[in-house]
């Protein structure tokens, strides 16, 4: 009937709403125990966190120790390094100061013996200390002189001092290149008088000495013979000094001329000029007696013409 279909369809009605509330109860159950279980997640993962960064920090501080300790170790071997170099060099230092002492009294040793004896200041053996009147034939070559300046060479200069300062009869002085050309301006082909001042003067004039020379004295030492002993007295004595580091002559020529133009006195038997010889050899290369270059040629030669003329030969590296 149609009241039975209304009953019905009310009861429907009623049993849907009662589904649905129901259904929201149990929907605000499950929100509210999610919301729970987020909450817990979260709190777990903060915690989480936490400890990773803890254990991070362990971490780094392990690392940082780790670092330190190899760096500390580093440290400690170059320490023990330079321990062992300071101790080397502690003990050569010992070892040096040892020889030096024993060298130190070596040397007093000797200057008391030399003390013990007589002094007696004298020239160096072979200068011919009677000389009166002392010539120069230089060598003003390229190679005499210093090759930044151009200017001759200290060496050279310290060398016509040395031979001025020992020997003490000398009064009358001249330079002459190998040239045969008059190295001072004034008093060209006669003797100059001795003097500290002309001293001084031929220092700077043999140092700034402009004009190059051929490397032969020939023509240097015939003009000396030539010019100068006819003004030497009979009672003086002149002495020739050739400096040189090359000869481009055959030596036997240079050796002929002086003979020569130097003849001994046939009854004396001594010559009117002693010849000695100042050669400089350079150390770059050296002196090698068997290897003849020019240095060699000049020593050689000189060497015999200096003992043959009562002379001497003074080696002295530029």
């Amino acid at each position: 009937s149609f009241l039975d279909c209304l009953c019905c369809g009310f009861g429907a009605i009623l049993l849907i709403f009662l589904l649905t509330i129901g259904a929201s109860d149990q929907l605000g159950d499950v929100a509210e125990a999610g919301e729970t279980d987020i909450r817990a997640l979260m709190e777990e993962l903060s915690s989480l966190e936490a400890e990773a960064d803890r254990k991070a920090a362990l971490y780094a501080e392990a690392v940082e120790a780790e670092r330190s300790q190899e760096v500390r170790q580093s440290i400690r071997s170059e320490i023990e390094e330079l321990e062992s170099l300071l101790a080397a060099q502690e003990r050569e230092v010992e070892e040096l100061q040892a020889i030096l002492n024993a060298r130190q009294e070596e040397a007093a040793a000797a200057d008391r013996l030399l003390r013990s004896f007589p002094y007696e200041d004298t020239p160096p053996i072979g200068l011919p200390t009677d000389a009166t009147h002392v010539v120069f034939v230089i060598d003003t070559s390229g190679s005499m002189r210093n090759m930044m300046t151009g200017q001759m060479h200290p060496t050279v200069v310290g060398q016509i001092n040395y031979v001025l300062d020992n020997l003490p009869a000398v009064r009358f002085v001249q330079f002459i290149d190998h040239s045969g050309v008059y190295m001072m301006s004034r008093e060209r082909g006669s003797w100059i008088p001795d003097s500290p001042a002309l001293r001084r003067e031929a220092q700077v004039m043999v140092r700034d000495y402009p004009r190059p020379s051929a490397s032969d004295p020939e023509r240097g030492m015939r003009r000396a013979f030539t010019d100068l002993l006819p003004q030497t007295g009979g009672n003086d004595r002149m002495s020739m000094f050739v400096f040189g580091d090359d000869v481009r002559r055959a030596t036997a020529t240079l050796v002929h001329m002086t003979n020569q133009l130097n003849p001994r006195d046939r009854q004396t038997g001594e010559r009117p000029v002693t010849i000695s010889a100042v050669a400089f050899p350079m150390l770059i290369r050296g002196f090698n007696l068997n290897n003849v270059d020019g240095s060699t040629r000049f020593a050689n030669v000189m060497r015999e013409i200096v003992e043959s003329h009562g002379g001497v030969l003074i080696l002295s590296p530029l």
